[in-house]
């Protein structure tokens, strides 16, 4: 469902190609000999900023992450009166990304949202994140109180190694940031729907990892080759034939 057509009211923070408003500047992991490296870019000529660079998995650990944010505390957002940011991209790369927002504490809160646009930098696409569905990100566990949403200090767009998909270059073009009143629950809903599409596919390469060298791969790859052998004998023409021969049995 387009939430485009339920959203009541629209402030845009970060828009086009200029220099956004809180000293954006971007950052990665730094390790000796690390190939990871993150860059902004700002294009006037078709008003959108880029986030692109590199993400090292093999020379860095887990911990490589490459990021955009705001620096410094000198400017504050009152986003008390909206329930989402609305992301709109151009052309984008369907990596997991995070949107990471910051009040006057020292710890964030952050979502994850996933695009994948290959129809040009000019046609947009958007994303959604609600502000219920924003997670602290505290280092000892605790659940800290809500984000303060009359004091945002910071905001931020970050890429972290995840799995293989993640490594690599990546290139994240925005025609803007905003907060919207949303009061319909869907954008909700599609993005709970694609976290578990990502989670599925995890689960199924780590199956698929685990099969190796194990006598249930070659259990199943004997019954595969079994399969062939007879699709092989009992094919004559065309697959069509093939599928009638089988519903006739």
């Amino acid at each position: 469902m387009d939430c485009d057509a339920h959203v009541a009211e629209r402030k845009v923070l970060f828009d086009g190609g200029g220099p956004w408003d809180g000293n954006w500047e971007a950052t990665f992991s730094r390790v000796v000999h690390g190939l990871t490296y993150s860059r902004l870019d700002h294009y006037d000529s078709i008003f959108q900023t880029e986030f692109s660079g590199w993400l090292d998995r093999q020379r860095i650990d887990k911990s490589a992450f490459a990021a955009i944010h705001t620096l410094g505390s000198d400017q504050t957002w009152d986003l008390r009166e909206y329930d989402a940011l609305e992301i709109t991209l151009g052309r984008s790369d369907g990596k997991m990304y995070s949107i990471v927002m910051q009040d006057e504490r020292p710890f964030a809160w952050e979502d994850t949202f996933c695009a994948r646009n290959a129809k040009g930098l000019m046609t947009p696409t958007k994303r959604w994140i609600r502000f219920s569905r924003l997670q602290p990100m505290c280092g000892n566990g605790e659940p800290p109180t809500p984000l303060d949403l009359r004091r945002i200090k910071g905001f931020g767009i970050w890429i972290r190694n995840t799995d293989e998909r993640q490594e690599g270059p990546f290139s994240l073009n925005i025609h803007s940031i905003s907060v919207v009143k949303l009061p319909c629950s869907c954008p909700v809903a599609v993005q709970k729907h694609e976290g578990v599409k990502e989670k599925v596919k995890v689960a199924i390469d780590t199956v698929r990892d685990s099969l190796k060298d194990t006598m249930a791969q070659a259990k199943v790859m004997d019954t595969l080759d079994t399969m062939r052998d007879s699709v092989k004998h009992s094919v004559k023409g065309s697959l069509a034939q093939a599928v009638v021969r089988m519903t006739k049995k």
